[in-house]
């Protein structure tokens, strides 16, 4: 249980939706984490680049995080459950996480991006990230034939 003095931070998201979060929960942002200690948490802390979905998810990992009772093992597994999540939403908490400047929700999510992309063709990881291709086709069966060893 928390104690009654334990400071709270309120966090608007993007489209103005507002979170209450312990402030030694929140620190774990080293953005958030600079406003408090330049006396910028006075009020609700704008976070003009995440929206109200992704800020709920990511407080969400953040009071697993800073939970001390929690085992590594446990972590782990939240870790399995949480990136459980389309990919557009993956995409979009490893934008929130950069903005926040939050290495522990940066990894877990860049490795549950690489993690699938791994089973990805060439094709598709140009149509999920909106690559365009700049080969010929003469251009890019030589490529493919000179690496033919990455496409096998």
């Amino acid at each position: 249980m928390s104690s009654p003095e334990e400071k709270t931070l309120i966090l608007k998201s993007s489209d103005n939706e507002e979170f209450v979060v312990k402030e030694s929960v929140a620190v774990q942002c080293i953005t958030i984490k600079n406003l408090v200690e330049d006396g910028c948490d006075l009020d609700a802390i704008p976070l003009l680049n995440v929206d109200s979905k992704n800020l709920a998810w990511i407080i969400e990992f953040m009071e697993k995080y800073a939970d001390s009772t929690s085992t590594d093992a446990e972590k782990k597994d939240f870790d399995t459950e949480f990136v459980k999540k389309p990919f557009n939403d993956v995409l979009g908490l490893i934008l929130a996480a950069n903005y926040l400047n939050f290495p522990a929700l940066m990894d877990v999510m860049c490795d549950a991006c690489a993690n699938e992309m791994k089973l990805w063709s060439v094709e598709q990881v140009r149509e999920k990230f909106h690559i365009q291709n700049d080969y010929t086709e003469e251009e890019e069966k030589a490529v493919r034939a000179e690496n033919f060893w990455a496409f096998e």
